[in-house]
Parts: C-alpha cells; structure tokens; sequence
C-alpha cells in the first residue's frame, strides 16, 4: 500500500484516539469506552512503522541504529520535559510518600518498562491509579518494547525468504498474541492490559495494512464510514467492567485499521484545521493531559467544572508543548549515520540517565525524607502495607486456589490466617512474629470476598474459594489454630467513605441474614474439625486516608505535623454496632473462640487515631499497616498464650 508523504486521515484517527482517551480520563461516565484511544494508537503506530522499516529495507537503505534514533528524539523530548516538571512540581507540593511513588515511576517511565511495574501494582482502573501521575506512560513503553522488537522481527522474516515469509511470520506473531489476549480475558485475569505480548497484535494489526494493496476509489469513503462506526461502538457501549484487550479490542482496531486502509483524505472531517491540530498535537496532548487529571485529584478540585478547565488546559499546554518542545527538539536533518558512540553519548540519552536517577534516589530516599524531622519520617516510613501483598492475595481478576496460597515456615504445629484484604498485613506481621518459633503459618486472604461459606443465593468465585479454604483447613491436622477477620460491616452495609460521617446502609436486613448465617456455619465447621478460633472484631475505619491527611499537613504548615486523631470512638461504635452485637450474641460464651477487639488498641473512650507510639497503624483509610497489624498480632499471641478454662 503506497504511502503519501502526510496522511489527513492517519492524523484525524490520531485526534480522534486523542480525543476519546482524554474525555474518558475527565469524564468517564459520559464516554465510558474512551480509554480503547490507546488501541487506536497501537494500530496507528504499527501502520506507520512497519512502512518506514520494510519501505527502507526494500530500498536497501535501513539502518537500525538510525531507527532508534529517530525513535528517540520522537518520544524523549516532550517525555521528559514532563517528568522533570512532575519531579519538581511533587518536591515542592505533594507529601514524601507520594514523591517516593513518582521517583520510581519516572525511572520506570523514562527507562520505557513503566508497564511492567504498573502491572504489578495496581490495575488501569482502579480508584488508586487515579493518583499516579505518570500512569499514562505505560503506553510508551509498550510502544518502545515494539520498536526494540519489531525491526529485528522484519529483518528475520526476509532473511527467512523474502516478504512473503515476513508476512507468515507477521501472521503467526499476530495470532499468538491476540489468542494470548482472548485466552487472559477468558481467564478473568486483568495481566494483558499492560505488557507488550498481549498488545503486539494490535500494532502487527496496523502493520499488515502496509503491505495490502490499497482498494478501489469508490469504496474508500464506505470504509472509512465503517471504520469510524466500529470506533464509534466501542466508545459508547464498551466500558472499564470488560476484561481487556481481549477479543473486545478487535471492534475498535479494526475500525482503526479500516481507516488506514481506506486512506481518503479528502473529506472535511480529516482535513479541517481543528482536527488537523488536534491530530499534530495529539502525543503532548496525551503526555500532559493525565498528570492534569491528578493533580486536580489529589488537590480535591475534581469537580466537573474544574474539569473542564483541566479539559481545556491540557489541549492548550499540549499545543504549547509540540510547539515549543516536540517541534524544536527534533532530530536534526541530515545526520552522519546513526552509530552506538552516537547513541550512547547522545544529550537526550543524558539527561535522562540523569533525571532516571534522580527518580531512583527519590524512591531509596522514601521521597528524600531527610528534608524533614525524625517524628515526621518515622510516621511517613511506617506507612506500609505487606510487602507480599499482591503475591499472597486472591481476588476476582487474580483468582488464585487456596493450595496455592502464601505459606510460611510450615512446621508439625501451624496457625492459618483467614479473610478478606483485612487479613493480608495481620499474616504478614503474624509470619513476622512466628519466624523463631517452631509454628508456621498459612495465609488464606481474598480482596474484597466476604464469609460466603455454602451460600446458596450466590454462585461466585469468593464462595468457591471460601468453601474450599474451609475445606482445606478442617483437613489439615497440622493446623491448630485459625484467626479470622474480615471487614464486616463493609460486607454488611456497604464501604463508608462516600456517606462518612454518616453511615452507609447499601443492603437488607435479609442479606444481613445470609451473611451473618454462613459466618457462624463456616467458623461452626472449623471448630467441628478441632480447630480453636480467634476472631478479629472490625478495624476502626478513617474519614480519610493517612496519605491524604499527610498531604493536607503538608499543604497547610509547609511540614508534616504529628497526626494522631483518626475519627471519634462514637462513630466506630455506631459503625459497627450490628456486627459487635452478633458477636457478643453468637460467640462470646464459646470456649472455643477468643475475640480481639482492634478498637482497644486503637482508641480511647473518645476518639481513635491513625498513629500510635509515633507510627501509621494505617496504609490507608482501613487497611492496618504492619506496624498496626504487628499490634494486634501481639494482642493475638498474648491470647494464645492464656491458659485455657
């Protein structure tokens, strides 16, 4: 397929993909499938490299160093201008731990594998990457992990025998890697979103309309119209709930590719100054809309009509940035042939070895915490969850078996730990403690999965795992002991930080009911199987996260000031009042249950704080750090040690 010298229509798809990607990020409700921009871009980008490299090749005139090169000065410049302004922006405004955060994300994003890491912490659409601020560069680093491969994958196929044995082997690549997409989304497991093997196919997609020859003039207009519909539909219908890419990608990147097959320029919407800019200035418009995004997060002015001006704000700073950046540091015309001394002695490749390791002693330094005094950096340091905590944790996306769970010293004697996300740092501090002793520890923890032991109104992968841990732990003889906890009244009346202070009631008393019966059945048929049980009552729940509140210090005195009040005592009781009452009802008078109640620990008669003897009992608004879990593993032990009656 013949390329012209600049394609309206590629640029127009460009604006579009732009366009729908930071609509979605302001207003996700109002465009909920916006995000599939990024696979638009995918498509967009293998089109246009695969040109550039078999076009140069056939003419016997590719140099792969001057790929990278010109690679290089495409995305380094705007890239790293941004970071370094995010770098000086967070020193000066936002709390350490948050700098620690953005240290190793700018060392991530600058050395192109920021998707690897983000697929390690948190998922695209989760609510805490809405406050990552170089997030959006994990598509850069698919995009340069692609450029590392790609050219060497081309040359291969025309070693092998010529264009033909290239495209057969553009083919297979890109069926093993859609199938590796559709088989994750099958799976339920979220892992394809960001790392190249499951998005190669979208870019080789955009590849194999090079080498298509191009179709009669009198269809283009109808393919292009049938492109933007396939674009249009996944925009609108689609949503963050669906498992991606998957086979659901395959809507817009065929759309995407149906464009740039067609390749009509003529009409007024690919050629009309609006779109003509925005498709120019669509890479900084990206690189600088989302960090807007965050910022207007993290500061509480997500409001829809500070949105708007954050909108306007990015298209505007986008436009500035091509101008005055993409535009000016470009690579220069008609260099010497691109060498290795060149490229590693390049200016681009030193600032941001530079700024990567200032990245990196921002995340060593837990966000240059010297700047502040001993009290403040104890209680920013104990801000921490377990550190197995993806590792050693289930969820709906990351379905891992009981067998497979977390185990730690297993010995003659052993313990088991048992819950919802409550129960990870509580095992985590629990291992910690038993690690001298001749007691192991078995980690049986689920996100979000309350008691669903032999529910029969719900089929659910938290029910399935719940019985089967159950089942597990009655079978284990080894296992004498289990301390259970859960988030309860999460379960039984819905999260409550949208109505704190008031209390949430998202349920009925009938599934209160159901959940409080398969509670006592499950903890019935452990004691059944000889098991002594210790219940962790519910963990007081904070207003606000110890982050926010530590950025909040931050902003208002220019330091971070001792915090200790979390929320008053009268609000946990009332909070959880149901659940303490089943409690003292159902189990109390068992001899073989212990109760421990975190709010003794936490709380006063009064208030209940988020510090205790200096240190962050949180990591966020509910879950314990581990210095809070390691208190409530010594409450655990010190029962444990009681004689019994």
């Amino acid at each position: 397929m013949k390329v012209s010298s600049f394609r309206y229509d590629i640029n127009a798809l460009r604006a579009l993909a732009v366009l729908s990607v930071v609509l979605f990020h302001f207003f996700p409700t109002s465009l909920p499938g916006g995000f599939v921009g990024v696979d638009i871009f995918f498509v967009i980008s293998g089109f246009l490299m695969t040109s550039i490299v078999v076009s140069r090749v056939r003419a016997k005139r590719f140099s792969l160093l001057d790929f990278y090169r010109s690679r290089l000065y495409r995305i380094v410049p705007a890239l790293l201008v941004l970071c370094l302004l995010v770098f000086i922006f967070a020193l000066l405004f936002v709390d350490p731990i948050t700098l620690k955060s953005i240290g190793k994300h700018i060392l991530s994003s600058l050395g192109f594998f920021s998707n690897y890491v983000y697929n390690a912490e948190s998922g695209y659409f989760s609510d805490s990457s809405r406050l990552n601020w170089l997030l959006h560069t994990w598509t850069l680093s698919v995009e340069w992990q692609f450029y590392c491969v790609y050219p060497l994958l081309i040359l291969f196929g025309y070693m092998l025998g010529g264009e033909q044995k290239l495209k057969l082997l553009l083919g297979v690549t890109l069926l093993m890697s859609l199938g590796l997409a559709i088989y994750q989304g099958i799976a339920g497991d979220r892992v394809a979103f960001f790392l190249l093997e499951y998005r190669a196919w979208e870019l080789i997609l955009g590849g194999f309309i090079y080498f298509v020859r191009a179709p009669p003039q009198s269809k283009t207009v109808f393919l292009q119209l049938v492109g933007l519909g396939f674009i249009a539909l996944a925009i609108f219908i689609f949503s963050e709930s669906m498992m991606w890419p998957s086979y659901y990608a395959l809507l817009p990147t065929i759309g995407a590719a149906l464009i740039i097959y067609a390749a009509n320029s003529q009409s007024k919407l690919m050629t009309n100054s609006v779109t003509h800019k925005l498709g120019l200035w669509s890479y900084s418009i990206y690189l600088w809309h989302w960090p807007i995004v965050v910022g207007l997060v993290y500061f509480g002015f997500d409001q829809t009509q500070n949105f708007i001006i954050g909108l306007i704000s990015s298209i505007a700073v986008g436009a500035l940035s091509y101008h005055f950046i993409e535009s000016k540091i470009s690579m220069p015309k008609n260099l010497p042939q691109a060498t290795i001394k060149a490229l590693v002695w390049n200016k681009l490749v030193f600032f941001t070895l530079v700024l990567g390791t200032i990245g990196l002693l921002a995340f060593k330094t837990n966000g240059f915490m010297f700047r502040f005094d001993q009290t403040t950096e104890n209680i920013v340091e104990s801000v921490k969850a377990s550190p197995n905590r993806n590792k050693c944790t289930s969820s709906d996306s990351d379905y891992i078996e009981p067998q497979d769970g977390c185990k730690f010293n297993l010995a003659k004697q052993n313990y088991a730990v048992f819950g919802d996300s409550h129960s990870i740092e509580l095992a985590q501090a629990m291992s910690v403690a038993l690690r001298d002793s001749d007691i192991g520890l078995h980690q049986y923890s689920y996100s979000a999965c309350g008691p669903e032991y032999q529910r029969r109104d719900t089929a659910t992968l938290c029910e399935k795992w719940t019985n089967s841990v159950v089942e597990s732990i009655a079978n284990d003889t080894t296992i004498s002991k289990v301390i259970i906890i859960y988030r309860m009244s999460s379960h039984l009346f819905g999260s409550h930080s949208t109505y704190y202070p008031e209390i949430s009631d998202n349920s009925s008393d009938e599934q209160r009911e159901i959940i409080i019966t398969s509670y006592k059945t499950m903890i019935d048929a452990l004691i059944a199987s000889g098991k002594k049980i210790i219940l962790v009552a519910p963990v007081p729940e904070l207003g606000e996260s110890v982050k926010k509140m530590l950025k909040a210090s931050l902003l208002k005195y220019g330091e971070i000031k001792p915090i200790k009040v979390g929320t008053s005592r009268d609000y946990y009781n009332r909070r959880n009042e149901y659940f303490l009452n089943v409690l003292d009802k159902l189990f109390v008078n068992n001899k073989n249950i212990e109760i421990i109640y975190p709010s003794n620990f936490f709380c006063d008669s009064k208030l209940c704080y988020e510090v205790k003897g200096g240190k962050s009992i949180y990591f966020d608004d509910d879950h314990m750090s581990m210095h809070g879990a390691g208190i409530i593993v010594n409450a655990v032990l010190e029962t444990i040690k009681k004689p019994s009656n």
